[in-house]
């Protein structure tokens, strides 16, 4: 990943809070931003920071750590990768009900919490290449009229040419085999049902797509 995952630290003990502020500050793609002696600070620090991940003790004064995660699952906006470490493993189950992400049973080993971290780190990579991949094709439709399916198919049909003749184009199915039309031979489109008639100064090509999805 270019970018580093930002964390805030729920527990109400001092030192549990540095001890995991520590092991996290020797891995560079992880940024502690804030520790929080309670839940009610966790909300808090949220709200402020809107952080990637929380790690979340779970038996603590007040507000649980359950209670807190149950309280970010009803949440409509973003809400932080919830990661459990404590010292009891009958809470387990009730964690993953509030879709935890991991579940560290204290004291775990620098394996196991190396183990949580690169996981941590492949499906935020995953979210982000998922989330370029929209904002592309988003770009593309703004910029092009077209999808990067469909650009990636003017591309493969096309032998040459430059930006701008992509754009006035279109590929489309006619048969089995792809063709790229120029916008300015179409004469006009005829709408038949499931299927469309495309027709050009030269040919018609008989596309099976409804005129609304072209």
């Amino acid at each position: 990943m270019s970018r580093q995952l930002t964390a805030i630290i729920v527990d109400d003990e001092r030192l549990a809070r540095e001890g995991l502020m520590l092991r996290l500050n020797d891995d560079a793609r992880f940024d502690v931003v804030a520790q929080c002696p309670s839940a009610h600070h966790a909300l808090d620090a949220i709200e402020q920071f809107q952080p990637d991940i929380a790690f979340v003790d779970i038996e603590m004064p007040g507000l649980s750590g359950l209670e807190l995660a149950e309280l970010l699952s009803k949440t409509p906006t973003p809400v932080p990768k919830v990661v459990f470490d404590t010292a009891f493993r009958e809470f387990a189950l009730n964690a993953f009900e509030f879709q935890a992400f991991d579940y560290l049973l204290k004291p775990f080993s620098d394996d196991r919490l190396a183990s949580c971290l690169s996981q941590l780190v492949d499906s935020f990579f995953d979210r982000d290449v998922v989330l370029q991949h929209l904002k592309l094709d988003q770009l593309l439709s703004r910029k092009t009229g077209n999808s990067i399916d469909g650009f990636i198919r003017n591309l493969e049909v096309t032998s040459g040419g430059s930006m701008s003749e992509l754009q006035r184009s279109v590929s489309m199915k006619n048969g089995t085999e792809w063709i790229r039309v120029g916008l300015d031979d179409i004469s006009w489109i005829e709408a038949a049902g499931d299927y469309m008639c495309v027709h050009t100064l030269e040919s018609t090509h008989i596309i099976r797509k409804t005129l609304k999805q072209f």
